[in-house]
């Protein structure tokens, strides 16, 4: 906000419309006597009549912001009206303003009309204050008067409507780019959610498997049992180190300590084994070069396998298969296996709320991860009583001719 005089008159337009009508009022009192030469206006001292028609021309000025039109008729009224009485009104300087306030807040084509008949009344003026052909200097020297209130009024309007226009432009950047931070806020938050459902819900798989292992052998098979309980612990170190490394993203530092990369590709067969471990027997048969994603894929394809073969091997029975199938274009992922119950999905998340509802949220966050990256995912039951996830992701070979075809083998059995 503006400080000094002009914040004030901006704050205080109506004080300063006063100011301007009364300093017009008392101007157009005045009478200036004719020269010699018979130049100049010659008013006569004012009357009655004249001082109440100028008072409503300059008490209209009030007005001049709002209604700038109706101001303008008013004053050129009361201007015009003396003429009826055969004398000559005092009103043409509150016309003149008024001219201006149409021209600055109201609209160009009004303001050529204004300036238009504006200049006419005014020759009218003179000429019957003094008796002049419409070629004298003063005629000019009024039309004139007339003409540069229309332009000077017409400048600050176009001014007006350029801040404005830049005002709105900046107003509306800020609020894209707060739009954009809260979009990225949302899509940080949603990351975050996906990536923590797959790392707990990947090692609870493991962890609930192995305790009831541990449980089941507690009698019968100590040493089993103390096994399967090292792979608890294993599997839960496993989840508080990923968990850790996640939540590390959030407060990382140009001194923060180096967190361990992103797992990708070369990663599946680690967690292969480690589900093997856990006690689910899984079957990986790999067909053309090696693994290989869009570097934007490798994250999203290791956390997409992680969540099909967890819930295959918490809800389905039985050997689980994974069939990879690479090419220079696209990475094949299917995951397969025998479902549990009937009517039940093995491969994807059975997750349940406190009424037992199932919200299904692995599905839907795989969905997105694949989505995000341009690949394509189907999931949904086979025949045989089987339920499947099909993946295909974009390659990250680049194209050198034909791939080098190898035969389907198994990755380890």
């Amino acid at each position: 906000m503006r400080t000094g005089l002009r914040g004030w008159m901006e704050r205080h337009p109506r004080w300063v419309d006063a100011f301007i009508a009364a300093a017009i009022f008392a101007a157009s009192l005045a009478s200036v006597p004719a020269t010699p030469e018979g130049q100049g206006i010659s008013l006569g001292p004012p009357t009655p009549e004249s001082v109440v028609l100028l008072v409503i021309g300059c008490g209209a000025l009030l007005w001049r912001r709002t209604h700038p039109a109706a101001v303008w008729l008013v004053s050129l009224a009361a201007t015009l009206a003396p003429l009826l009485t055969g004398s000559v009104g005092r009103g043409l300087p509150a016309t003149v303003a008024a001219l201006y306030a149409l021209a600055a807040y109201g609209t160009r084509r009004l303001a050529v009309i204004g300036a238009v008949v504006t200049m006419l009344s005014a020759l009218v003026l003179v000429g019957r204050a003094n008796v002049l052909s419409a070629t004298d200097p003063v005629s000019y020297a009024v039309v004139a008067w007339c003409g540069m209130a229309a332009a000077l009024g017409d400048a600050v309007r176009s001014n007006r409507a350029v801040l404005a226009a830049a005002i709105d432009r900046a107003r509306r950047a800020e609020g894209s780019r707060d739009e954009e931070a809260q979009r990225r806020v949302a899509e940080e938050r949603l990351r975050i959610s996906r990536d923590l459902h797959d790392v707990v819900a990947h090692h609870i798989a493991v962890v609930n498997v192995q305790a009831g292992v541990a449980e089941h052998l507690a009698g019968s098979d100590p040493e089993r049992a103390v096994e399967a309980i090292r792979q608890v612990r294993a599997a839960s170190s496993q989840a508080l180190a990923e968990m850790g490394d996640l939540v590390g993203l959030l407060r990382t530092t140009e001194d923060g300590p180096d967190l361990e990369p992103a797992p990708g590709p070369d990663d599946l067969p680690r967690l292969v084994d480690g589900l093997r471990e856990a006690g689910a027997t899984i079957r990986w048969r790999h067909s053309g070069p090696d693994l290989a994603v869009a570097p934007a894929a490798e994250l999203h394809l290791y956390r997409v396998v992680q969540e099909a073969l967890t819930n295959a091997a918490r809800h389905g029975s039985g050997p689980i298969e994974l069939v990879t199938r690479q090419d220079t274009d696209h990475l094949e992922v299917e995951v397969c296996n025998r479902v549990a119950v009937p009517g039940g999905d093995a491969a994807v998340s059975d997750e349940k709320d406190e009424d037992g509802a199932r919200t299904g949220h692995g599905l839907i966050g795989m969905r997105e991860r694949v989505s995000l990256v341009g690949g394509e995912l189907e999931a949904g039951p086979t025949p045989g009583g089987h339920f499947t996830v099909r993946v295909r992701l974009p390659s990250g070979i680049p194209a050198r001719g034909e791939p080098t075809a190898g035969a389907t083998r198994p990755v380890s059995t």
